[in-house]
């Protein structure tokens, strides 16, 4: 170790499970363009949460976790927010757009969350249709916070790499609730992207070009994407029944 390495002694390098297939999941929601009128100066947003979770895989890796869980609950919170614009029916020249581009007085993240489902019709659909998930993504996001927030010695630098018995628990039930936190993540990210407009799913259909006669820049869903992150929840029958 050297002097300079010292410093950092506290952080305690973490693998992460199914790194390469988030990873290949942050590529597939930043090649998800939406091409819908008013929308595609939005796609940033989904770029940005992309990054986001990228982040986020790099900071648990050399042992940040609190900002790991922050920089996951940051890509959800932006992937919401354009979910949110997207119920307006001309997005990019809303009164709300450009109070956020300017800074100004913005909805806090638990306004959105409540009010999201008036306002974006598509979303309610996908919240109805998958209500565990969602309650789930709830505590998850309670249970993140504890490590944003550090409430509770569990969340403590100084004591979740000690030794002693009574500690022995700590590391390993942050590393579980942080692959389950950004797998989630992952998955409500894609539902949102979804709730703006279903391209990345109905272009898996090599039919869906052929009969609607349309060139998009979206790049639908991979396959590997959808097996891992999708098909758990039965998405593609419960959503479009």
């Amino acid at each position: 170790m050297t002097d300079a390495d010292v410093w950092f002694s506290h952080l305690r390098p973490c693998r992460l499970d199914d790194r390469d297939a988030i990873l290949e999941a942050t590529l597939d929601i930043e090649m998800s363009l939406t091409g819908r009128a008013g929308m595609f100066q939005l796609n940033v947003f989904f770029e940005e949460a992309s990054k986001e979770l990228r982040n986020a895989v790099k900071l648990f890796e050399v042992g940040m976790f609190d900002a790991a869980f922050y920089s996951v609950r940051s890509a959800v919170e932006l992937a919401r927010i354009v979910a949110y614009f997207s119920g307006d029916d001309d997005p990019a020249s809303s009164e709300l757009y450009e109070t956020w581009k300017k800074g100004g007085k913005f909805p806090f993240d638990g306004k959105i969350r409540k009010n999201l489902s008036e306002v974006c019709a598509p979303f309610q659909a996908v919240k109805d249709a998958l209500p565990e998930f969602f309650d789930e993504r709830n505590n998850a996001l309670l249970r993140a916070n504890k490590y944003i927030h550090r409430q509770g010695f569990h969340t403590f630098y100084s004591l979740i790499q000690r030794p002693e018995p009574w500690y022995a628990g700590y590391l390993p039930a942050m590393r579980d609730e942080f692959h389950a936190f950004i797998m989630g993540a992952v998955t409500e990210i894609i539902l949102l992207r979804l709730s703006v407009d279903p391209f990345p799913i109905l272009l898996r259909d090599p039919d869906v070009m052929y009969r609607i006669h349309y060139i998009s820049l979206t790049k639908p869903l991979s396959d590997a994407v959808v097996d891992l992150f999708l098909t758990p929840l039965d998405c593609n029958n419960k959503v479009t029944t």
